[in-house]
């Protein structure tokens, strides 16, 4: 509490999201809740400081509503906002948290609320690609949550079928039918083997991978719920 006072008198006017520096007016870009969750580099010990799954998954809900309640406006500077840079990863922070169909509806909300093929399409300032790189790894149905890392935190693909051409040559090949009107993982096959794991192994960029995926329109409490499912960390 204490940091977050300071910070309010550091950035200012956070209503208006402005701040006057000398006779410049300056804009925030940052905000308090979405700094607290730039940490994927190490989400374990982000886990570790709220105690338990339930209570960092609980201010998620809230800053990143899902789609029962969607409320993407990002209006109070606590929430996720998915037109901005620093919290553009948090949707799949919840594949750290064994709440992988979190992720999938989360991801699914954003697509559906913030984007569209018309002029202003993109949301946000795209920043050279940046929010761009965003969307084609979610309509993929991947994303590189931790930098420094190149396993893929998986959630349910746009398109029933998609094949990405490697730098090594090889393809990543993806089916995901009836993806049109089923939205949560129920199984996945990755080159013909079961697994529960909701991120996909560094090789699979390099080596190529085929991803078969059974869909429903209910939540899995299986898939990619277990210790051992969660992405690994740095």
């Amino acid at each position: 509490m204490r940091a977050d006072r300071v910070r309010r008198r550091i950035i200012g006017n956070r209503k208006s999201g402005e701040v006057n520096a000398g006779r410049q007016r300056c804009r925030i870009i940052d905000r308090c809740g979405q700094i607290q969750r730039l940490v994927e580099g190490n989400v374990e010990k982000l886990l570790e400081t709220q105690v338990s799954n339930v209570a960092i998954t609980a201010p998620l809900n809230e800053h990143g509503p899902l789609v029962v309640a969607c409320d993407l406006s990002a209006k109070k500077l606590t929430r996720f906002d998915a037109t901005n840079e620093p919290d553009i990863q948090t949707p799949y922070l919840y594949n750290y948290f064994g709440a992988a169909y979190k992720t999938q509806e989360t991801v699914k909300a954003v697509i559906d609320t913030k984007w569209s093929n018309g002029t202003g399409g993109i949301p946000g300032n795209d920043d050279a690609g940046t929010m761009s790189a965003w969307y084609v790894l979610s309509a993929l149905g991947l994303y590189p949550t931790v930098p420094t890392r190149a396993e893929l935190a998986l959630t349910t693909p746009l398109f029933p079928h998609a094949v990405v051409r490697l730098g090594s040559g090889r393809s990543l090949v993806i089916d995901a039918p009836g993806t049109e009107s089923a939205h949560y993982v129920q199984s996945l096959k990755v080159d013909g083997r079961s697994t529960t794991k909701a991120w996909l192994p560094a090789r699979a960029v390099t080596a190529g991978a085929h991803l078969t995926y059974t869909l429903g329109t209910t939540p899995s409490a299986t898939w990619g719920s277990g210790p051992g499912d969660v992405p690994p960390q740095n």
